[in-house]
Order: C-alpha cells, then structure tokens, then sequence
C-alpha cells in the first residue's frame, strides 16, 4: 500500500486555475446581490434628502410672498425675459433674492445631481440654472403645446390660488436640440450618459428612455409628494426655441 506524501512543512499549497476562477465568481455574484439592494437604498435616501430640499425651497418662496403681498417671485414685467422664460433658468437678480429667504442659493441644486449643478452653471444673458423646475410667476402661461401633445399648464401668480398649484418639481427635463437629458432619479440613483448629469450621450431623450423612475412636486399647499414617471405628463418647459428649449415632465 502506497501512502501520498504530504507537503513538507512551510511549503505553500497553491490554488489551481479552476478553484482561482471559482472563487472570484462566487465574489462578482455575492458582490452583485449586496450591492442592488445599497444601491436601491441610497436611492430612497437621495428622494427623502430631495423632498426635504424641495420644501425647503418652498418655504423660502412663501417668506418672500409674504413680503410681496402674496405674489411670487417673478420677472418684472418690463424685463427682457417676459417673452423668453424657462422654467429651470432663473435670472441672477431672482435667484439672488431668493436666496436672501432660502439663505442659501444651495437650495435650489437638487441634491441628486451633481456637476454641472452646484457650480453656478450659468447661460449668458439668462441666469442660472437651478437643479428644479419652478413654475410660479411665469408670464403668458399656458405657453404653446408640444405637438402632436396638447398638455399645457398655467403659472400660478400668487399663494392665495388653489392650494394644490404645482409649484415646483423634480428636473425630469430634456432639450432634443441641445442633446442634453435630466434625470435625476433612476432605479439606482440619477442617471448619468457621459461626462456629466446633463446626459451628453443620451442624444436628448425623454428621462424615462434613459432610466429615471419619477420625482417629487411640491405645490401651493406646500405639499410634497412623489409620481411615478408613467403617469407624468409632457409639458413645454421654455416659452420659446421649439426643439431647442426644454422639456419637462411632472
């Protein structure tokens, strides 16, 4: 009878190929089934910390109505953005004042997304551009329907209006012409195609076809709550530029 012979001590028993390539397959998927559900749950996170912000935006906007006889902030009529508004750009000179009641300009940057957000992105002779979409105060509302789509909808003036007004919403918003497309909450986290969260390689498409799931609206009430992405509506999102405005969806 032949016995096997044992290593001799302080020799080192190496792994075959095989056991190698097992073993890091066993990591990848134990790794895949942890990492879903951190992933999902920082998500959840991200859309509390968002509807805390949105409602700190809010308050913000109600301090400033009421310093202004109810009205909300708003371009002056005899402005040069009367006829070219958007709904995520807000002129220096608003966006300043307001932050005097928010006490932060950090306010209005969702916190979901980061750069280009959160740098003072600004388009020349426009404003900035804030991480949400704000409603209110916008002049010669409901502004032309994105064809064949005929949603449309109407800039509250005041506080006093009906309470369930949206005011203000998530940035599910994208420009066909500029090629950019928003999204700032995905299955994961927000979506982002390229070197930024403006989606560059997304080639402007709606938020839904590149993952975003839905968002948060706050309205008049100050009301917080969220939708799911099958069930907003398309809206023109800039009073002018056709294709090469924004988008939005809420």
């Amino acid at each position: 009878m032949s016995l096997k012979t044992r290593p001799a001590w302080g020799t080192c028993v190496a792994f075959t190929l095989t056991e190698l390539l097992v073993t890091i397959a066993i990591i990848a998927v134990l790794a895949a089934l942890l990492l879903g559900p951190l992933a999902g749950t920082k998500e959840r996170s991200k859309r509390v910390a968002c509807k805390n912000q949105l409602h700190q935006f809010y308050l913000g906007i109600h301090m400033y109505s009421t310093d202004f006889q109810e009205k909300l902030p708003s371009v002056p009529v005899d402005g040069r953005f009367v006829f070219d508004e958007h709904v995520p750009l807000m002129p220096s000179n608003l966006r300043d004042l307001l932050a005097h009641y928010t006490g932060s300009t950090h306010v209005m940057d969702c916190p979901s997304l980061g750069k280009p957000f959160g740098t003072n992105w600004a388009f020349s002779g426009y404003g900035y551009v804030i991480g949400y979409n704000y409603l209110g105060g916008k002049h010669q509302t409901p502004w032309e329907p994105i064809r064949p789509l005929t949603n449309v909808w109407i800039s509250p003036q005041t506080m006093t209006e009906n309470p369930q007004t949206i005011l203000l919403t998530d940035m599910n918003d994208w420009s066909p012409g500029y090629r950019n497309t928003f999204a700032p909450h995905g299955h994961n986290g927000p979506i982002m195609k390229g070197a930024n969260f403006s989606n560059p390689l997304a080639n402007g498409v709606t938020p839904g076809e590149i993952g975003a799931v839905g968002g948060n609206s706050c309205t008049l009430d100050g009301a917080v709550q969220w939708k799911n992405i099958k069930r907003m509506s398309i809206f023109h999102g800039s009073q002018t530029w056709g294709q090469d405005g924004c988008y939005a969806m809420w």
